[in-house]
């Protein structure tokens, strides 16, 4: 491994634990504040309308697929600026009404240029600018493994920071670790991009045939997990089942055994199809969410968690891997599809609970529902 690609998964590490932190922080911890379920909603449906938003501009990625990492890297400059003059007015601002739009013009900012737009080109791994092809596979591992790393002591922290009440400073955190990551891709990625290697005719068949599957399996994954996972901290208070952020030190725990597997999916593919797991696991995981909702709780909680983590671990990881035998352009028209489908989908099924949420039990309406 060369200094460039040990640096790279250095920043990559940090800027992912501050994902993680504000992810599992921010929404939960604004919902406990204003004892509202609807506002740790709200902060899932306006990154939504983001992400939809940052779709329009794949004609723009395609013309500059060759350069995207340093057009990514100035983005995220750009933004980081913003962001902290944004997190710095909201500790000013804490207990004032601008608290809530000031949050919202943060997590939009976030969303579009940290969520939607890596989707447009995600599967065109970034750490391919940082090594040779034959070190991409060890890289790729190590980045993943790291990643697992991040997910627990990022969710811990967020637990402790939503349990001290200090959650707001999830924001500038997360935004502080933007620069060193958007600087490197700047000034040290290389301008490379992964050859394209065409699928082969006897594979041609299954490979669309899971590829319109994706097509639809993404935007009602979207749809019903938006109903429980982005509350399920919030919910498990409200339903007297565990506090908020003890649920969320759960979720570092639980998530851990679908993340681990994602470094044994070699393995498991042997054992089961991926195309098979592609289509089932969706399935199983939302399954788990709406018995969750009809009947809350410690165990129907502890599973809904261990599910999203094989997502994590298992599905998005064999997703990727489909999508990733189309052509780079084909790829980005592909991922805008699916990203404004899903969009879509998030935006409908946050806003479901938006609506719900301050004046019913929304727990009741949905078990009437089902």
């Amino acid at each position: 491994m060369n200094t460039r690609s040990f640096l790279y998964l250095s920043f990559s590490f940090l800027s992912y634990i501050g994902d993680i932190i504000l992810l599992y922080s921010l929404p939960t911890g604004l919902g406990v504040h204003k004892n509202d379920l609807s506002y740790t909603a709200l902060l899932f449906l306006i990154p939504a309308v983001a992400i939809y938003s940052s779709t329009f501009l794949n004609k723009k990625l395609q013309a500059r697929v060759d350069r995207s990492n340093r057009d990514y890297g100035f983005l995220l400059l750009a933004i980081a600026l913003v962001e902290i003059l944004i997190s710095i007015f909201c500790v000013i601002f804490f207990n004032t009404e601008f608290l809530v739009p000031l949050i919202l013009s943060f997590v939009f900012l976030y969303a579009f240029s940290k969520e939607g737009i890596p989707r447009l080109l995600y599967v065109v791994s970034i750490y391919r600018y940082f090594c040779t092809d034959e070190e991409y596979k060890k890289i790729a591992g190590i980045d993943y493994a790291l990643k697992i790393l991040a997910s627990f002591f990022g969710i811990f922290i967020a637990s402790q920071l939503i349990r001290s009440e200090t959650w707001i400073f999830s924001l500038l955190l997360d935004a502080l670790t933007f620069i060193p990551l958007g600087a490197f891709l700047i000034f040290f990625a290389k301008d490379i991009v992964s050859e394209y290697k065409p699928v082969v005719p006897k594979e041609a068949i299954k490979h669309n045939i899971v590829l319109e599957k994706i097509r639809l399996i993404v935007p009602l994954m979207s749809f019903g997990s938006c109903l429980f996972w982005p509350h399920l901290s919030m919910l498990s208070g409200k339903l007297n089942i565990i506090m908020p952020w003890q649920a969320t030190v759960l979720i570092s725990f639980l998530s851990l055994p679908g993340l681990l597997s994602g470094l044994l999916i070699s393995k498991v593919v042997k054992h089961v199809e991926d195309k098979t797991i592609v289509c089932v696991l969706p399935v199983v995981y939302i399954i788990s969410g709406l018995i969750f909702l009809t009947f809350p709780d410690i165990v129907t909680l502890s599973v809904v968690m261990l599910c999203n983590g094989f997502i994590s671990g298992l599905y998005w990881p064999l997703d990727y891997s489909f999508r990733n035998k189309l052509s780079p352009s084909t790829l980005i028209n592909f991922n805008t599809n699916i990203t404004r489908k899903f969009s879509i989908a998030q935006v409908l099924s946050c806003a479901i609970v938006v609506m719900l949420a301050p004046s019913m039990n929304f727990i009741l309406i949905l078990k009437i529902l089902l």
